[in-house]
């Protein structure tokens, strides 16, 4: 039985050490797997703080064509992060993805504390169960992505202006406005934070704040640095002839044409928890949850989540949907179920003593059920011959010659190569004049992927160097 007695956060320490070893089989893999293209992204800015320069305004990735590498990017940190950490351990691919999971840890105690000080020890609980089991959080908090990272910020945020509206202690305010600020650094959806941080306060406690102190502290600590950020980015985007990854912004006839893209609600939309009939409990509780919060008036949760939409719908790229631009929604989410399940405890249990157990056995299987459907088939790696490419570089192209990959715009081949340059569709790769515009640019290798046993192609202005059963060399002289 779920009890508040002195044993109570035993369950919250056998959950997390269940989420942590439920996590260590795929700890190690190389960052091959789903998404691969943007943790090989992330981990060569890491890289590249080391071998090149660690000052962290100027971030450096590994597809840079003929220019430095110096781009304008959302804040680095948890590049920064990974970078101390491979100075610490020594290099190693996975790294990452242990950083990404201390950190998402940090996000389910955050949201403990959170649901806990607002709606009590059981919506927690389950509160904790539910993010720490949605398909997205759990896959992304062991990817070399900054996406975890921000999440466990803004709830973050959210756990210390709980403890203020109690406390009125300046340590829990300025804590909250610094992770308000450090989640919107590493990425921008996290401004919408703001909504359920001002209804978490209330109407009095916000107009209580309207005094220069701190109102100063929010402007100096959590407006300024972001901004000033994103200025400086821009400005490295135009100095040094790189752009990286922003958002667009689209007018009201563009986002309804974005709406019509394929899978874009089954993205978006509860995409925290997978859209199959085994998540149909969880479903049904984060429903009950909103009910349960509407009539206490508690409007911060629901507030959250709709703020979190309103900004995909409206500010993300209309060409594609990646389905961890729904990250932000989770634990909004799994507050709601959390609620929804406590509640559901509470009922069940003044009609049978079995019912809440049962209930919790249902979504139980609901959790694992989700992990088993939607995530174990993401750890499959997209292809492990990726690894072999250090070494068959080594053996062929000298470190700091720009080389030109195929692979279509990602930075994979790039990274597991160790080398810096071009990533393309294989048709230029056989376009003579693009051969000679690249290597007019720089470029003095070309590293091809082909298929598995198949013959190297015939690149005019291109010399055959070397070629295995996976990979080709080409020399441009």
């Amino acid at each position: 039985m779920i009890t508040q007695g002195n044993g109570k956060m035993a369950w919250l320490a056998a959950l997390l050490g269940v989420w942590l070893l439920a996590h260590l089989p795929a700890l190690t893999q190389p960052p091959l797997d789903e998404h691969c293209w943007r943790q090989t992204d992330t981990a060569g800015v890491a890289r590249n703080f080391a071998e090149e320069s660690a000052d962290i305004r100027y971030p450096r990735i590994d597809m840079r064509m003929q220019h430095t590498g110096v781009t304008g990017m959302e804040f680095p940190a948890f590049n920064y992060l990974l970078f101390l950490l491979n100075l610490l351990l020594g290099f190693a691919h996975w790294h990452g993805r242990l950083l990404s999971l201390v950190l998402g840890t940090v996000g389910l105690l955050f949201l403990f504390g959170l649901t806990r000080r607002e709606f009590g020890f059981k919506a927690a609980l389950f509160s904790v169960a539910t993010l720490a089991t949605s398909r997205l959080f759990f896959y992304y908090a062991r990817n070399i992505q900054p996406d975890v990272t921000m999440v466990s910020s803004a709830i973050g945020c959210l756990y210390f202006i709980s403890r203020y509206k109690e406390t009125s202690a300046w340590r829990d305010y300025v804590a909250s406005v610094s992770l308000l600020s450090l989640a919107c650094l590493i990425k921008i959806p996290a401004a919408v934070t703001l909504l359920p941080w001002v209804l978490i306060l209330g109407r009095q406690r916000v107009l209580g704040l309207l005094r220069p102190g701190p109102v100063l502290v929010l402007a100096l600590v959590g407006v300024a640095p972001a901004v000033g950020w994103y200025l400086h980015a821009e400005h490295l985007n135009t100095a040094y002839g790189l752009g990286q990854y922003f958002y667009g912004k689209l007018g009201v006839s563009e986002t309804l044409e974005f709406l019509k893209i394929g899978g874009f609600w089954r993205q978006l939309f509860f995409a925290a928890f997978a859209p199959k009939p085994i998540s149909l409990p969880i479903t049904v509780l984060s429903v009950l949850g909103v009910v349960v919060l509407a009539r206490r008036g508690e409007w911060w949760v629901p507030g959250w989540l709709a703020a979190v939409f309103f900004f995909l719908i409206v500010f993300a790229n209309k060409s594609y949907a990646h389905n961890y631009y729904a990250l932000p929604q989770t634990p909004a989410l799994a507050v709601m179920t959390g609620v929804g399940a406590a509640f559901a405890w509470d009922w069940l249990s003044q009609r049978h003593k079995a019912l809440p157990v049962a209930m919790v056995v249902v979504l139980a299987g609901s959790m694992v059920g989700n992990l088993l459907v939607r995530v174990l088939p993401a750890y499959e790696l997209l292809d492990a011959e990726f690894v072999r490419l250090e070494a068959v570089a080594d053996a062929t192209i000298p470190r700091q010659d720009l080389i030109v990959t195929n692979l279509d715009g990602a930075p994979v081949m790039l990274y597991f190569a160790h080398r810096k340059g071009w990533s393309v569709p294989t048709s230029e790769i056989l376009d003579p004049a693009r051969v000679a515009q690249l290597r007019s640019q720089g470029a003095r290798h070309i590293l091809m992927r082909i298929p598995n046993g198949t013959t190297p192609p015939s690149i005019t202005g291109a010399e055959l160097a070397y070629s295995d059963a996976s990979f080709a060399v080409y020399h441009l002289p």
